[in-house]
């Protein structure tokens, strides 16, 4: 049985199947989406304090 989080990780609930390509590709999609943001934020503040 597999356990599935939701992304604010309050949400687990059970299923009987095995995550899919798509699953897996989504979350992927998701997690580098989070990594861009992070990275320009950081950049971002870098920047404002080098002025």
């Amino acid at each position: 049985m597999d356990v599935v989080v939701s992304l604010r990780e309050t949400d687990v609930t059970s299923c009987e199947t095995a995550p899919t390509i798509k699953s897996v590709r989504y979350w992927t999609e998701q997690m580098l989406t989070k990594r861009r943001a992070v990275d320009f934020c950081r950049v971002s503040a870098s920047l404002c304090r080098m002025v």
